[in-house]
Order: C-alpha cells, then structure tokens, then sequence
C-alpha cells in the first residue's frame, strides 16, 4: 500500500539568495504535486485515514445494500502501490518543467518498500531556467507579420521571461485575438511557430516567430460583414421555411410572430454591416443575447458569400415567458427555528422587450426554543421591473453599450412583529442602475432611494427600555430616509473551481443632503419639533455611510480551501440624526454569520457588556447591540471529509463602536488608544453537508 509521497528538488545554493531560493523551490514542490498521478488515501485533519478505516470496517462479509453505499460514498479502497504510475509521474513532472524553461530537467524516483508499505521520493534536478533574451518576428512575405509586428508592443514575451510554453501559448492566443479583431476570420493561432536557437553557455534564447506558410489557406484575408438574417422564433425541429417578417437597415428578421421586439435584438447586436468582422463584438453579441434572459438557445454563424464577405446567421429560440411558482423553506439559527413559504410571479419578456417584472410575497416566524425571547413573525411584498436598456438623461451617453447596463425599479412593503414587544413596518423605493465595466467588475448606482419606517411599542416594558436608551429610541420612532447608494465589486473568480480568487465590494450611502438642499435653496421653512426637521410627520434622517469587504480565497486542491476575510465600516450622522443614524442603518455583531462566538446582537459596543446591567428583566426582552462603526476579519480553512460532508475550523475576530461617547454605552465608542484591545475573538470548528443547491452547516464556536 502506498503510505506516502515526496519530491525533493536539491538547491542549487546561492548564498546570497538562499531565502529568495527556497521560496522557489517550495514553489515548484506546490507546482510538482499534481503531476503525481498515485497518492496516498487521504487523512481526515491531517491525523487519520478516516475513509480509509471506514471502508475497511465495512469491506467484510456480504457486501451490497448499505455496505455497498456506506463503501462507495464514505470509503476509500486501499491505494495500492504502481510502478508504472510511478514512471508516467516522473514523465509528466519533466515535461512540466521543460514547459516551464528547464530544459535539462530530469526527474527519477526511489520506491522504499517496508513491512507492505511503499514511500515514494521523486529526485528533481532542474538545472538551470532557459531565459528569452530576443524575440524576433520573421518576414515571409504575408501581411500577417506586418500586423503581429504592430501588436508586439502589448507582447507578454519580454527580454528575460523564461522560456515557458504556457507563457508561448498565452501570447498566441493574444494574436490570434487581436488578428480576429482586425478582420482576419479564419485565422487561428495553430499558424503561428517558434524556432528556439541557444546562445552557447549562458541559458539565453533567441525565439524566432513566424506564421507557417502551409496553413495560411485563407487566414491572410481580411473579412467584411455584409447582411443580417435573424430567426428570433427558431424551432430546430421545425421543417417549413420561415418569411421575412421585418427589416431594419441590413437585419433582416424571420418569424411567425413576434416573441421579442426587433428594435431589442438589433440593440445588442454589436456588429454592422460594412465593419470587419471582429471576435470582440461577436462575443459581446452572444453574451448580451444571454443576457437578456428570454433565450434558451442562442446560435450566430457566419456564411462565406464572397471572397472578402460574410453573412451572419443568428437563430435565437425563445424560453419560457411566464414562471409562477411557490417555496417552502425551515432553517434553525442559533438556539431559534423558523419557515418561511414564498409565492412569486416572474414575467422574463414584459411587453415583448426582455423587460423582467418579479413580484413576490414573503412570510414567515421565528420562535426561540431554548433561550429567552419572543417569536417573530415577517410578512413582505415586492415588486421589481428591470429594464435592459440605460435610462438617464445624463449619464445614457457616458456609460460604454458593452456595459450591459440595465435600469431597476423596485417597490417593497415589509412587516416584522415581535410579540409582546414591537411592531415595525418599513415601506421602501429605489430607482437605479446596474452595469458590468467587465467580466470582473460591476457597478450598482441608485440615484433616488426613499424608505418610510414606522413602528409601535407594544409592551410597557419595552417602552420603559426605550427611555432609558435615548439612541434605541430614535431608532424606533417613524422617520424617513431619502438618499442615494453605490456599489462596486470586483471578483476574479472562474468557472475553474481551482484556482484561487479574490472578492472586493465597496459601498457607500448618502441621506438626506439633497432634502436639505431644496429646503435651502426654495427658502422652504421647516416642519420642527424639538430641533428636528419633519416631513409629513416624520423626521428624515442625515448620515453618510461606507462599508469595505475584501475576501481571498486561496485554493489548496479540490477539497481544501483557506478563507481570509476582512470588513470596515463607517456611518456618520448630521444634524437631524443628533444621536445615531436609523436602526435598519447600524451595525452589528455575532451571529451565524459573523463572530460565531457571540449571539447575535450581544456583541458590543467596545468594551461595553450588556450582562454586567443590574436590570436583566429588559435584557431579556430585547438585546440589541448596535452601533456606527465596525470592524472584523474572519479566517477559514475548509476541508473535505467523505463524500458530501465537509469540515472547517474558523477564528473570527471584531466588535462594533458608537461613532461619539454615549452616557449609557460607557467605553461604547472608538477610541485608538484602546480599541485594539476591544478585538472578541472566537474560534471553533464546524460541519457542512453540502447538496450543491444547499448547504446544511453547524458550527461551534466559544470565545478566546
């Protein structure tokens, strides 16, 4: 049986480097180790070949039913030791490192054999890195150089980049890329070829490149686009012939009816009739026909109708318009359990333009089973319209159209009762804009968001509480926020789940400047009350607040992941929020999604402590530790353990502030020559049964 693996990769010692050397070689180790195409059964923490040991207590007697199961998806059979997988690894790390530039890289192994186990140690010796010193494009009387020579300036392959196939292979695809985008629609970067000639003794290349002559058959010309047929009710399944139905300029439509509006579909088509073809505006093409959401299928082909011209054909079959559906969900968070039953109405195609209407009414309890508390009940509605087109009268021409820009309506009323204690409604509108600056980055402005709250204690004793905590009762009292919101996010994720990524949001909230800037400049007398500007009644909140989440995930092979997280934020408020901004507005910490160690709002703020109060009896009707600023960093590391089930250890570390000293939040505020002792920190380990389209997760978690 196969008990381990190494890689030894001898250095090359550098004394003035030796640091920089070592880095490298764990490095290359990292690199090296999925070559290895035979490794040990896995261990569970690290400690136990726990799959393994299940597999052997089931692997005995009859074996079908639940052994069978238990086997397949818990188990793992013994991994038995190969020489021959030995010998292809050894192969394939090789060609690994002369792809990467090691030319004179050779790799063996020595197989140690004890008491029927097997240690495998593979012996890399790299030798030195090949670096490219000159690259030089080669006339052959083509126009192609000319035009790889234009685009060198952009070339990845510099003077002392190693000799690295996937490097030479990236470079390729960025000629193929930009030839594409000038026209040249057969061209494939299968044409293009290196010769590599050593400058003696020095581990210096010159790279000669050159387009070969035997695969040019057409690749040399350059293509124009000419007409535009559009089947936007395709059926592949349909025999007779469809009739032109429509023609805008040279898009020529065919259907039988109309399931989505021409003017629609020409707007995302990116290219004319006339330009070059150009792989860029065919991919943003299919990308914003996705995008629309009313395709199922989307096919864009081109026909070679000349020596120098191509008809595109576009088939487009329509999905499903209308979705009516219902959901029924139960969760348990912390020591509560609840459900919620959702009904909702989807129109993907509103008014026959790729307009989306979602409407949606939620409800739902929570009820608290072991500790204190009072049940929950929510109620919601909400109406959205999302329109696949920029409108504004100020920023339609700045915004690129290979933004995908959208424009979002959106109306909710929402209901929370807490019984025995309060009632809090909140009625909600917000206009806005959501575009893509590209694959990575996402902009979300809402210039225009107007919420109403309006609540009612129900208990005496609440409202007891509420006097003696001036900032929980502004919290509770009807007012109105009127700003704007924005929002960027950056995430370098991919479809391939084992590369690594980073995660980047920012937002940031306005409230209330502009109220008190059309109070200012129309000379309007304010509506006050004890100092406070009201509006129908209620006061208006003024705050600005900012938030940053940043998250890296480093990817250690498919089952093992390192979570690092980090969050700041900040609201400030002005004149009519004199003690705090709204309570939907604040901060908060603990919970099953923030410092697991703490409960949900019994956190903070600073080195305040709730259960340090004489008067428990309101501590149990309601705990509510909220505050202007916060800060928290979590660190995960995720693991797999058998089949579905998943494990993670976790510290999570933070604490929330008030912005100003606060009479009854005594050592509530930031401060800088203590806050860093303010930090919670908890740590713990949890479990993840992970369906794919749900998580089933249970963490423990105490504090440090």
């Amino acid at each position: 049986m196969l008990k381990r693996n190494a890689i030894e990769i001898p250095a090359q010692l550098d004394v003035g480097n030796i640091r920089a050397e070592i880095e490298d070689i764990n490095a290359l180790t990292t690199e090296l180790k999925p070559y290895i195409k035979q490794k040990p059964n896995k261990k569970t923490l690290s400690l136990i070949k726990l799959n393994l040991i299940i597999y052997n207590m089931a692997n005995h007697g009859n074996i079908n039913g639940v052994k069978k199961w238990i086997m397949d998806n818990m188990g793992e059979a013994p991994v038995i030791y190969d020489s021959i997988l030995a010998d292809y690894s050894s192969d394939q790390m090789r060609d690994y490192l002369i792809n990467k530039g090691y030319l004179d890289a050779s790799v063996t192994y020595e197989a140690s054999l004890r008491r029927k186990k097997a240690s495998v140690e593979y012996i890399v010796k790299t030798g030195h890195i090949y670096l490219i010193d000159t690259l030089i494009v080669e006339r052959n009387g083509n126009i192609l150089s000319g035009y790889i020579k234009r685009y060198m300036k952009e070339s990845l392959i510099k003077r002392g980049s190693p000799l690295s196939l996937n490097l030479i292979n990236q470079e390729n695809k960025r000629i193929e890329t930009a030839l594409n985008n000038a026209g040249f629609y057969k061209f494939s970067a299968s044409a293009i070829k290196y010769d590599v000639d050593t400058i003696g003794g020095h581990e210096k290349v010159n790279v000669y490149m050159r387009v070969q002559s035997d695969t040019l058959r057409g690749n040399t010309q350059r293509y124009y686009l000419r007409n535009f047929q559009i089947y936007s009710d395709y059926n592949a399944i349909r025999q007779t012939p469809y009739s032109l139905r429509n023609t805008i300029g040279m898009y020529q439509f065919y259907s039988d009816s109309i399931r989505v509006n021409d003017e629609v579909i020409q707007s995302v088509i990116f290219m004319r009739y006339g330009q070059l073809f150009s792989r860029k505006d065919y991919n943003y093409t299919n990308n914003r026909l996705a995008d629309l959401g009313v395709f199922k299928f989307i096919s864009i082909r081109f026909n070679e109708v000349a020596k120098d011209s191509l008809d595109c054909v576009i088939r487009l079959t329509p999905g499903k318009r209308r979705v009516v559906g219902g959901e029924l969900e139960g969760n348990n968070v912390e020591s509560s359990v609840g459900s919620l039953v959702r009904f909702y109405y989807k129109n993907q195609n509103w008014l026959h333009r790729a307009n989306k209407l979602d409407f949606s009414i939620n409800a739902g309890t929570e009820i608290p089973l072991f500790a204190t508390g009072n049940p929950i009940i929510d109620a919601s509605v909400q109406f959205s319209a999302i329109f696949p087109k920029f409108y504004s009268p100020i920023l339609r021409n700045k915004i690129s159209p290979y933004f995908n820009a959208k424009t979002r309506l959106t109306l909710s009323l929402n209901y929370q009762l807490r019984s025995g204690v309060y009632r809090l409604g909140s009625y909600n509108f917000a206009f806005g804009y959501d575009w893509k600056e590209s694959d990575y980055k996402r902009h979300q402005l809402n210039p225009i968001t107007l919420t109403v709250l309006q609540s009612l204690p129900l208990s005496d004793a609440f409202r007891d509480q509420l006097n003696l905590d001036p900032q929980l009762k502004l919290s509770f009292q009807n007012q109105i926020i009127s700003g704007a919101n924005y929002t960027f996010t950056f995430t370098n994720q991919t479809s391939d789940n084992s590369k690594s990524f980073s995660f980047f949001r920012t937002y940031i909230e306005t409230s209330g400047f502009l109220v008190k800037g059309v109070q200012s400049s129309l000379a309007i007398r304010p509506n006050t009350q004890d100092g406070v500007t009201r509006i129908a009644g209620s006061p208006y909140s003024n705050f600005v607040k900012t938030d940053y989440d940043y998250r890296r995930y480093i990817k250690f092979g498919e089952n093992r992941t390192l979570v690092l997280r980090g969050f700041g934020g900040v609201a400030f408020h002005f004149w009519n929020s004199a003690i705090s901004i709204p309570y939907i507005k604040q901060y908060y910490a603990g919970g099953t999604n923030d410092i697991r160690a703490w409960r949900i709002r019994y956190l903070g703020p600073g080195s305040y402590n709730i259960y340090t109060q004489s008067d428990t009896s309101l501590e149990r009707i309601f705990v509510n530790q909220t505050g202007e600023m916060k800060l928290e960093a979590n660190l995960e590391y995720r693991f797999g353990i058998f089949g579905l089930l998943k494990g993670a250890l976790f510290t999570d570390m933070g604490n929330i502030w008030t912005v100003k000293k606060k009479e009854n939040l005594p050592n509530g505020n930031f401060d800088f020559t203590r806050f860093y002792r303010e930090i919670a920190i908890g740590s713990g380990f949890g479990g993840r049964l992970d369906f794919s389209f749900f998580i089933f997760r249970l963490d423990l978690a105490v504090p440090i």
